[in-house]
């Protein structure tokens, strides 16, 4: 009986801690171009000298993640937080409704080792707020995409990011832009082969419309089942107007290691296995025919022989795993 109980509450503390991350508020769910106000209450909105530059996500209740390239002079910064910033750009009606935590950086933990490549490997950082945040419906640390998971050609995702400004220069709307994960060979190949090594970061993007280039150090998240896990964080938005070029982030499960070393004490970011939904990732099929062929053509990146090949060997192991359960 003694055991029984101690398993009831084990599962409880799990279940309560496993679902303390990555919440929208009923009120505010997803689904408009524009992100309504509250619907990404993890989004950080980072000033220097008064005027934002940069984008995070709060990841715990005093830390926050964004990238390597935010932080070239971060005791200079400030952490923005609450439902001000992520409003749409009219003054609610309710005072009481629309405010904001501001919070000025304590302490940075940036990647100890990163690459030249031309986009850089580790960019990642970590930042300490001067003091935790309170934790409401409006703001809400997102869940960490772990170790185990999977993020596969095609797979929807999200980024938000800001579009327009005031005559103050202080952005007054998020947006929000549903896009697909772009497989590693697949992006390497339309970027020229420049993007460097590819096992610690992903790829977004192939979007017609502009990229958020005002969300460097910004989340991309995917959804799984009623919560959100971030996968990314956006090293560059991609070209506006060549979808072949699309976005390129760091892969968040790839630091679950990092980032669990670097936060100690006090509350601990959530990590969540995250699955792609398709049992095969189709770029492990992908040829890149040649470097030197420009993403701006409009030929295709594949021969029609392997194009064919590919799909059928791609079904194929798709009916295998179905028939055999695994």
């Amino acid at each position: 009986m003694a055991s029984q109980q101690l398993l009831c509450v084990f599962l409880v503390t799990t279940f309560l801690l496993f679902t303390a991350c990555g919440k929208v508020s009923s009120k505010n769910k997803k689904g408009d171009k524009d992100g309504s106000p509250g619907s990404w209450p993890w989004q950080v909105l980072l000033k220097q000298n008064g005027y934002f530059f940069c984008s995070g996500s709060l990841i715990t209740n005093e830390w926050v993640l964004t990238s390597r390239y935010c932080m070239y002079n971060p005791f200079n910064t400030t952490a923005h937080l609450g439902l001000e910033i992520q409003k749409k750009g009219e003054e609610s009606s309710d005072e009481e409704e629309i405010y904001e935590e501001t919070r000025s950086i304590a302490d940075v933990k940036c990647h100890s080792t990163h690459g030249q490549d031309y986009f850089e490997t580790n960019d990642i950082c970590l930042l300490k707020l001067s003091e935790p945040v309170e934790l409401d419906e409006d703001i809400q640390p997102v869940c960490l995409a772990s170790e185990h998971s999977t993020f596969f050609d095609g797979t929807t995702s999200w980024i938000a990011g800001f579009t327009q400004y005031d005559e103050n220069y202080v952005p007054t709307m998020l947006t929000e832009i549903e896009t697909p994960i772009v497989g590693a060979k697949r992006c390497a190949c339309n970027h020229g082969g420049y993007i460097g090594s590819t096992d610690k970061i992903i790829c977004a993007g192939e979007m017609e419309e502009c990229p958020l280039y005002t969300s460097l150090g910004g989340p991309m998240v995917n959804q799984k089942e009623d919560y959100w896990v971030q996968s990314g964080v956006m090293s560059s938005p991609g070209y506006c107007g060549y979808p072949k070029l699309p976005g390129v982030y760091t892969q968040v499960s790839e630091y679950q290691e990092w980032i669990s070393d670097v936060v100690r004490g006090g509350m601990r970011p959530e990590f969540v296995t995250f699955k792609s939904p398709d049992l095969v990732d189709k770029d492990v099929f992908f040829i890149c025919p040649s470097f030197q062929q420009s993403v701006f053509d409009d030929g295709e990146n594949l021969s029609s022989f392997t194009h064919v090949f590919s799909l059928s060997l791609l079904v194929l192991l798709q009916v295998f795993f179905s028939l055999f359960g695994m």
